[in-house]
């Protein structure tokens, strides 16, 4: 049996997307409270008009649409790639299903690009906040935090989208 440390297991593939994850929620969240407190001890009173947070805002709601969308565009694409090949799309016999590290890697770029665009556009709505001070911009920018520590891969959760995605390889889809 070989190492679950070793280069290019599932296991350090899900610690790697794990720590990536924890790092983009820890930066928002240390700039989320620089941010107010850099806020709060200012004191400088709201711009009659918010246009950085309207702008960060339309932001917000065109990333969070990439966020939902994109990743799986990026999976078919996958899939019809691996459909085209030759052999298997499934892992070989004997092989526990789940763990081609090709999968493995469609679902780590998909992750990262999921959580980047999230990460982007509360960092975008923190900077209104901290220029303007509208309070609804901090509260969309800790919604966009949620949505992105949502995103923590478990290996169950990485394994089923996996089987699907191979499954659906098979179907041609």
């Amino acid at each position: 049996m070989s190492d679950p440390g070793a280069v290019g297991t599932p296991e350090l593939r899900l610690r790697t997307m794990r720590v990536v994850v924890g790092a983009l929620c820890a930066g928002v969240l240390s700039f989320a409270a620089i941010a107010v407190w850099v806020r709060t001890s200012g004191g400088t009173p709201p711009p009659p008009t918010p246009l950085i947070s309207y702008v960060s805002l339309a932001f917000a709601g065109v990333a969070v649409l990439l966020a939902l969308f994109l990743p799986g565009a990026l999976a078919a694409g996958w899939r019809r790639q691996v459909a085209r090949e030759v052999g298997p799309v499934s892992p070989p016999p004997g092989e526990p299903t789940g763990t081609d590290l090709r999968w493995w890697g469609f679902y780590q770029t998909r992750l990262i690009v999921r959580c980047a665009l999230l990460e982007g556009a509360a960092f975008a709505q923190l900077v209104a906040y901290l220029i303007e001070g509208q309070p609804w911009s901090l509260a969309v920018a800790l919604v966009l935090l949620a949505g992105l520590a949502f995103n923590f891969p478990t290996r169950d959760g990485v394994e089923r989208w996996v089987q699907a995605q191979q499954a659906l390889a098979r179907d041609g889809r």
